[in-house]
């Protein structure tokens, strides 16, 4: 065979190879299309995202609204509806009661009855009479302005001289002890300006809650904005141990009805003292 034969023969046979080996390698690409569904990303859902749901999202939760928690309404609080405050309301004020204006569901609120307060937890209600005739409802009351809760009894004399002070009396304070002009300054002039209230749940003595006392409190101590109501009006777990371990024993409740700071010398918000509750009500 002559010498330009084998040269176009092996020339031939390279053609042939390198069509064998180009559709060898389209054959094994298309195979693995077909193992992951048709997508590219080498997995077998179709996609072309990487993961193993069968979505285009990116995540692996298996719907398609792009974060992690499981459900379809874009958000990431793990709940359904569509805001990001964790409750199932709807709205974005954190509360559970269905509006967007922050304020507590009043009928949700814990019972006097054991009660045993917590800084940011919710505050049991007040619903009474106070001295003057006047129906008080404390969590229909705190959703226009944030309220001092005063637990003190008749004999008690810090309680007595703050009252005198809130009043407009003379007063007496030891040299530095309570501070009232510093402390509570500002109480009546946004008890006025209505930015604050303010009730006095008042016993007759530590020993007697059931003897009324608030109508001589009031008589003793006027004020056009201080509620003065009956403890045992209220419930007889106010004057608990848990809940008025000293006194006077102060709780500033918020519009949402939770404690923003109490004084409690067992477990209330750390102050500088037994009265730095009234400090950050005053500066609020």
């Amino acid at each position: 065979m002559k010498k330009t034969n084998i040269k176009k023969l092996f020339f031939v046979l390279g053609i042939l190879l390198l069509i064998a080996s180009v559709q060898t390698a389209c054959k094994d690409d298309n195979s693995d299309d077909n193992a992951d569904g048709g997508g590219t990303d080498g997995d077998t859902d179709g996609d072309t995202d990487g993961d193993t749901d069968g979505d285009t999202d990116g995540d692996t939760d298996g719907d398609t609204d792009g974060d992690t928690d499981g459900d379809t309404d874009g958000d990431t609080d793990g709940d359904t509806d569509g805001d990001t405050d964790g409750d199932t309301d709807g709205d974005t004020d954190g509360d559970s009661d269905g509006d967007s204006d922050g304020d507590a569901d009043c009928s949700a609120l814990p019972a006097w009855d054991g009660y045993k307060p917590k800084v940011g937890e919710l505050f049991p209600n007040i619903i009474a009479k106070d001295a003057n005739g006047n129906d008080v409802n404390l969590c229909e009351m705190v959703k226009k302005m944030p309220f001092i809760i005063d637990i003190s009894f008749v004999g008690c004399q810090p309680c007595e001289e703050l009252a005198k002070y809130l009043a407009g009396m003379d007063y007496y304070d030891p040299p530095g002890m309570w501070n009232f002009a510093s402390r509570a300054n500002n109480f009546n002039d946004k008890m006025k300006a209505g930015t604050l209230g303010m009730i006095t749940s008042i016993s007759a003595s530590l020993e007697d809650l059931t003897t009324p006392a608030a109508d001589k409190w009031e008589l003793n101590y006027p004020h056009d904005y201080i509620h003065v109501i009956d403890s045992f009006k209220i419930a007889p777990g106010i004057m608990s141990m848990d809940v008025a371990e000293s006194f006077p024993t102060f709780y500033y409740i918020g519009p949402d009805m939770k404690i923003i700071a109490y004084s409690h010398p067992s477990g209330g918000t750390p102050l500088e003292d037994h009265w730095g509750v009234l400090n950050k009500a005053n500066e609020l």
